[in-house]
């Protein structure tokens, strides 16, 4: 399941956000260092987008990226959680088993 919402930046974030999650959902992880497709760039020139433009999938510096388990104290891990123990059961999934 996911689920996108607010603070979108059309051009440089937005296409690079769910290539990547669609990618990660699918198993084959995109590097950030990966080339943005000169096709892509001409399309937004095309259509008007001027200034600055992403060439990479990724930003420096590249964060540090961690697994979710359940117990974490963040904010962001309450939420998870709370969102799994809500959702999880109703899917015959177990919300504290970091592999579902």
């Amino acid at each position: 399941m996911a689920f996108g919402g607010g603070g979108y930046g059309l051009v440089r974030c937005v296409p690079r956000t769910w290539t990547h999650l669609l990618a990660e959902a699918t198993g084959r992880p995109v590097p950030a260092g990966t080339a943005i497709p000169r096709a892509w760039i001409d399309h937004l020139r095309d259509r008007g987008v001027r200034g600055e433009l992403p060439t990479t999938m990724g930003e420096r510096p590249v964060p540090e990226v961690r697994p979710w388990g359940p117990g974490g104290d963040g904010w962001l891990d309450g939420a998870i959680g709370a969102t799994r123990r809500a959702v999880f059961p109703l899917l015959g999934l177990d919300p504290d088993d970091p592999r579902d």
